[in-house]
């Protein structure tokens, strides 16, 4: 992992100086893969495991409707979070972990999905392209 404070310079704290109230709340639900199965629904695959993290950051959603007016709505979008703000040092988010978030005030929470992450040279940030 690399460090947030290349060269000395602390850029997780310069990332959250400069961006200051444009940082959000969000909950990051790590999820890791098991091994057993549901003896009830085998079909189902294996089970796993959650660990729900605190983290802030910002995030830029599009909300799209794929089979026209009326009908389900999906979000896409990508988000930016500060690595040094997930409640859990050490925890790197990755590809179909799920991601809570408020799209828009006045709005419920929704739930996304992480497509990808791009993690900064610096180790102070991840960029996900999420799905939900």
């Amino acid at each position: 992992m690399a460090n947030p404070n290349l060269f000395g310079v602390d850029f997780a704290g310069l990332f959250a100086s400069a961006l200051g109230g444009q940082l959000h709340p969000y909950t990051l639900t790590i999820r890791t893969p098991g091994t057993t199965y549901d003896p009830l629904d085998p079909g189902a695959g294996p089970r796993h495991t959650e660990a729900t993290f605190q983290c802030k950051g910002i995030c830029e959603v599009k909300e799209t409707s794929p089979a026209g007016e009326g009908s389900l709505r999906m979000l896409t979008g990508s988000m930016m979070i500060l690595l040094g703000t997930i409640s859990t040092p050490g925890i790197r988010p990755k590809k179909n972990d799920v991601v809570n978030f408020i799209p828009a005030a006045g709005l419920v929470a929704q739930d996304a999905y992480v497509l990808e992450a791009d993690y900064d040279p610096a180790g102070a940030t991840v960029t996900l392209s999420l799905k939900g």
